[in-house]
C-alpha cells in the first residue's frame, strides 16, 4: 500500500507524524511519499470527481456528479448554512438513482416551496453530527441523525448498511466532516 522503501522517503516515523499533522487517513487516501513527507493528492473518487480532504463539505458536494436531486433539495433549505459551519458533520448522500426509487411525485412534492419542513426533515435524517468514517461503523451501531431519528448500521466487513441503504462510496473526507454516498433515500420516521 505505502512504499516506505522508495528513494528519497523520510523515515516511517516522520511520515506518520506528517500524516497526523495533516489529518490524512492512509486507509482511504491516495498518498504520495516525497521529501516533504506524505500528502494527499486526489482523495476519494466518485464518478469522475475526487472528494478532496482540503475542501469543505459543500465544495465536495458540488463535485459529485450523480447527486443532482440531493443538491436541489439542499439548496432549498437552510441546512446549507449549517454545512458551511465548522462541524464536523457526517452526510449520507443518496444518488439520483436512489431518488428515482421513491414513489412517483415524491421528489416533486419535496421540491415544492410549501414542503420546506418535509424537505428539511428528510435532509436532516441524512446528517449526523460528528465525523464518522467507515472504520467507525461497526456491526449493529446506532447513530442519531440531526432530526432526532435513529439510523441503524449493519457492517459485515464487506458491506455497510445504513438502515437498508448500502454505502457505495465511503470516507469522502472534508475539512468539516465526511461524506458517504448511499444507494437509497433514508426515509425520516420510518422503521426499516
Amino acid at each position: 500500500m505505502l512504499g516506505y522503501g522508495l528513494a528519497n522517503c523520510q523515515s516511517k516515523k516522520q511520515v506518520e507524524e506528517a500524516r497526523e499533522i495533516s489529518g490524512v487517513n492512509t486507509e482511504t487516501s491516495d498518498i504520495v511519499i516525497s521529501d516533504s513527507a506524505a500528502t494527499q493528492t486526489k482523495g476519494v473518487r466518485v464518478g469522475n470527481a475526487y472528494l478532496q480532504p482540503n475542501n469543505p463539505i459543500l465544495k465536495n458536494i458540488s463535485l459529485i456528479p450523480n447527486i443532482k436531486s440531493y443538491k436541489r433539495l439542499l439548496q432549498k433549505t437552510d441546512l446549507i448554512k449549517t454545512l458551511t459551519g465548522k462541524g464536523p458533520f457526517t452526510l449520507f448522500i443518496p444518488t439520483d438513482d436512489a431518488f428515482q426509487k421513491l414513489n412517483a411525485g415524491e421528489i416533486q412534492r419535496l421540491l415544492r416551496a410549501t414542503d420546506d419542513a418535509a424537505r428539511k426533515n428528510l435532509l436532516a435524517h441524512h446528517l449526523v453530527p460528528g465525523k464518522i468514517i467507515a472504520s467507525d461503523l461497526g456491526n449493529q451501531v446506532v447513530l442519531k441523525a440531526a432530526n432526532g431519528d435513529i439510523l441503524q448500521i449493519k457492517n459485515n466487513g464487506k458491506v455497510i448498511l445504513v438502515d437498508n441503504a448500502t454505502i457505495k462510496v465511503k470516507d469522502g473526507v472534508s475539512t468539516n466532516g465526511v461524506i458517504h454516498v448511499i444507494d437509497r433515500v433514508l426515509m425520516a420516521g420510518s422503521e426499516e
